[in-house]
């Protein structure tokens, strides 16, 4: 009972279904299909630019975990991704997640690979759009990466969460060097409110210009992202309401230069409905870099695997591009 119980803290444990069980080891499965519609617009001086395209994909998770001894479990995950486009050039197969590492309900959990960094603790808390349209487009803060060394320990009572990352140095096709370290700590100041902090540090430096990085578009040869982010975040939960805000003061020497940003999201659920705002801002030096969008989306469970949405994102600041999206996600 305890290796399910502690097990279960961890988000893909959390909504996965089991496959295989013993006294001793367990091994969970979980997946989800998207399938939906994605319109742009861009509304520029010489003319007006329409794309609609397929937005669809699936993904296929496991989660393993078994005893070491009384008090220390070894778990790992593995989540990987297809995209479905509308040919078959433009598939492709992305692995989201994959790590392994060792969890104590008494000292925490200690993990190595491809994961979530701790700024995540923040940035979930706004990151909590209906589609797959956008994700933290305002704040500098980096998601799923490789050689990820990452600490996490609650106290309290988990009210008190702290978390610790070392993204070791590595280089791909992209990156000729990529490194960075990333601390964060969130506190259940009561049931409904809570606070949070983060630091990262970050430094890429690219050898071609990757199609996309998040919030940070295109990087000519050579070039180099070196950053030093404050994160300040609170967010507020009651009953099927919720409010978040997430600030970012970042210290750039390169590309977007020192800047502010901000992020913040309502969230309501009534009945089978989920209805969502976001709004998301940031001003850098360069004015190409700037970020000023606000997001509607609408969610509709249909049963506890099923669900419909829609969600409409727009640029409020220079009034130059339109979203709407409509999907099914079917989850398992």
């Amino acid at each position: 009972m305890v290796l399910y119980a502690l097990v279960s803290t961890c988000s893909g444990f959390a909504t996965a279904a089991p496959i295989y069980i013993t006294d001793d080891n367990k091994l969970n499965m979980n997946g989800d299909i998207y399938s939906g519609y994605l319109r742009t617009s861009e509304y520029k001086k010489d003319n007006d630019v329409s794309q609609n395209q397929l937005d669809s994909y699936f993904r296929l998770g496991f989660q393993g975990a078994s005893y070491v001894n009384e008090s220390v479990i070894a778990i790992g995950e593995a989540e990987l991704e297809v995209d479905i486009a509308d040919n078959s050039s433009r598939d492709g197969v992305d692995t989201r997640l994959g790590y392994v590492g060792l969890m104590s309900q008494e000292y925490g959990t200690l993990t190595f690979g491809k994961q979530y960094t701790s700024g995540r603790l923040l940035t979930s808390w706004t990151d909590t759009g209906v589609s797959r349209m956008s994700n933290n487009d305002a704040v500098m803060a980096p998601s799923r990466v490789s050689n990820v060394l990452k600490f996490e320990l609650s106290l309290l009572n988990d009210r008190l969460t702290l978390g610790a990352d070392k993204i070791l140095d590595f280089s791909t096709e992209e990156y000729d060097e990529r490194k960075g370290s990333n601390a964060a700590a969130t506190y259940h100041i009561t049931d409904n409110f809570s606070v949070g902090l983060g630091y990262l540090a970050q430094r890429v430096s690219f050898i071609e210009e990757p199609e996309s990085i998040p919030a940070i578009e295109q990087y000519g040869t050579g070039d180099v992202w070196d950053s030093q982010s404050y994160l300040t975040a609170a967010r507020y939960n009651n009953e099927g309401f919720s409010a978040a805000l997430v600030l970012d003061k970042t210290k750039d020497k390169a590309q977007l230069g020192d800047h502010k940003a901000l992020e913040a999201s309502v969230m309501y659920d009534i009945e089978r409905y989920r209805f969502v705002t976001r709004f998301m801002k940031r001003n850098a030096d360069l004015e190409e870099r700037d970020v000023e969008t606000i997001t509607f989306g609408v969610q509709y469970r249909v049963n506890k695997h099923l669900d419909l949405l829609s969600e409409f994102n727009s640029s409020i600041q220079n009034h130059d591009y339109n979203q709407f999206s409509v999907a099914a996600h079917y989850q398992f």
